[in-house]
């Protein structure tokens, strides 16, 4: 099971990514509303957000948008991650 230290701390994700070529200005935001991990991969910027489901493994058919994924979230923190990025979908879907 990954917990929030496994993608935040220099032990996880965000150590791994020092270590990879084209990626700089790597920032752990760990206080926010919604924890993210901020960096530039080949000059494009990526802002990296973590949502942990307590499901096995995630489908392939996976979905964003289904209602029932706010409930197997772990955490209030994990929610507002998942949240973020189904209002973000919902916008693109809604402007033409």
């Amino acid at each position: 099971f990954v917990e929030r230290h496994h993608f935040f701390e220099s032990g996880g994700l965000s150590g791994l990514l020092r270590g990879c070529e084209g990626v700089s200005a790597i920032q752990s935001l760990t206080d926010a509303f919604v924890p993210v991990l901020k960096f530039v991969l080949q000059g494009v910027p990526v802002d990296l957000l973590l949502c942990r489901l307590k499901l096995p493994q995630i489908p392939q058919n996976f979905d964003v948008d289904e209602e029932r994924l706010l409930h197997k979230c772990v955490d209030e923190t994990d929610a507002h991650s998942l949240n973020g990025t189904r209002v973000a979908a919902a916008i693109l879907r809604l402007v033409p």
